[in-house]
C-alpha cells in the first residue's frame, strides 16, 4: 500500500522591485529544496540544533594537488549577475589549514572562498580565489582573538557587483558588546570561465604534511541569498511523494532491505531509522537532491537485531513514516 504525502501549497507574492530570495535556517529535519552535496561523506555532517553542521575532514582546493574537500553543501546559481550571499558560523579552527564558510564554486581549479581560518601563518578571516589552478588570498587582519581566547561566532559575506566585481566582508560577535558592523575587507575583479556557477557553504582540515586530520565543528546557523534581479508573483509548487513499503517483508535480521520513493519533483531526501520507542537505531542518511521520479534506497540493517523499526522518509518539507519487522 502507498502512503502519499502533500505539503500545502505555499503562495510567496514578491513585488516587481524585490530581488530574488533564498533562506535555509537549517532549522528543520531536511535541507530547503535545490541544495546538494559535492564529495559527500554523510557520516560528518548533520541537522540538529537550528544548525547544519559539517566535521572537517582531510581536504584542500587551493592548488592543484589535492581538489578533495569533501561535503560542500552546493546549489545553482543561475544569474550572473549581481548578488550577495551570507552565513553565520560557530567555527574555531585551531590547527593550520583548517577552515570554512562560503564558496563560490566552478570547479575546483576556479571559484571563491570566504573563509574564518588559519593559512600562511594567519589566523583570520580571507577571501580566497583561484583561476585555472593559481591561487591568491586577501586576508582581513580580522580580531579573531588567540588561539588560546578565541572568538567563535562570525558572519561572512560574498557580494558581486558590475559584472566582474566580488567583495567580501565580515562581522564578528564580541559577546557583550553584541555584533561588530559589517567589515568589508577585499573588493576583486575576476573573470571566470563562462560555466555557471553553484553556491554555498564548506568546510575542511587542508591536505598534505601539516594538516590536521582530526574533525572539527563547523555549524553553520544560516544561508541566504539574494539576486539582483526583479521577479514576478511566484507560487512553490505541493510536494508530493510515495513510498512503497520494504520487499523483502518480513525480512531477516543483517539483510539489505529495499525501499521504493517516488517523488513528482525533485526535492532533497533524507531517511533514519528508530525503533517502535521512537529511539533514533539509524542515523539521519542525506540522499542529496534527487530529481523527479523513482528511487531505490537501500537501507541495511546488518547491525539491529530482531524487532519492530520505523523507517522515516522526508522528501523536502513532506514526511512518510513505514513500519518495517526484521526476524531472525
Amino acid at each position: 500500500m502507498k502512503t502519499l504525502i502533500v505539503c500545502s501549497v505555499l503562495l510567496l507574492v514578491c513585488a516587481a522591485n524585490l530581488q530574488a530570495q533564498f533562506s535555509d535556517e537549517f532549522n528543520e529535519d531536511a535541507l530547503e529544496s535545490g541544495w546538494s552535496w559535492l564529495r559527500e561523506s554523510p557520516s560528518n555532517w548533520r541537522l540538529g540544533g537550528g544548525a547544519l553542521t559539517i566535521w572537517t575532514e582531510t581536504g584542500a582546493l587551493n592548488g592543484r594537488t589535492f581538489n578533495n574537500v569533501r561535503n560542500m553543501l552546493l546549489q545553482p546559481l543561475s544569474d550572473q549577475q549581481n548578488f550577495k550571499m551570507d552565513t553565520e558560523l560557530r567555527f574555531e579552527p585551531y590547527w593550520t589549514l583548517r577552515n570554512a564558510g562560503l564558496v563560490y564554486y566552478i570547479d575546483d581549479d576556479n571559484y571563491i572562498r570566504v573563509s574564518r581560518g588559519i593559512h600562511d601563518g594567519h589566523n583570520d578571516i580571507w577571501m580566497e580565489w583561484e583561476i585555472d589552478g593559481v591561487t591568491y588570498f586577501d586576508y582581513a587582519d580580522a580580531p579573531v582573538g588567540t588561539l588560546e581566547d578565541p572568538l567563535l561566532d562570525f558572519r561572512l559575506r560574498l557580494t558581486r557587483e558590475g559584472g566582474n566585481q566580488f567583495s567580501a566582508s565580515y562581522q564578528i560577535d564580541l559577546g557583550s558588546a553584541g555584533w561588530t558592523s559589517w567589515n568589508s575587507f577585499a573588493t576583486e575583479t575576476i573573470a571566470f570561465p563562462s560555466t555557471e556557477p553553484r553556491i554555498g557553504l564548506q568546510a575542511a582540515n587542508g591536505d598534505g604534511m601539516v594538516a590536521t586530520t582530526s574533525p572539527e565543528q563547523a555549524n553553520f546557523n544560516y544561508f541566504r541569498y539574494n539576486v539582483g534581479t526583479a521577479v514576478r508573483p511566484l507560487r512553490e509548487a505541493a510536494v508530493a511523494f510515495s513510498v512503497v513499503a520494504a520487499h523483502p517483508s518480513p525480512s531477516s535480521a543483517g539483510s539489505v532491505l529495499t525501499m521504493i520513493v517516488t517523488t513528482d519533483r525533485a526535492a532533497a531526501l533524507q531517511w533514519r531509522m528508530t525503533d517502535i520507542l521512537g529511539r533514533e537505531v539509524i542515523a539521519p542518511q542525506s540522499m542529496g537532491y534527487r530529481e523527479q521520479g523513482t528511487h531505490n534506497i537501500a537501507v541495511p540493517t546488518s547491525a539491529l537485531p530482531p524487532g519492530v523499526y520505523l523507517w522515516q522518509i522526508a522528501a523536502g518539507n513532506a514526511r512518510a513514516t513505514k513500519r518495517i519487522l526484521l526476524t531472525r
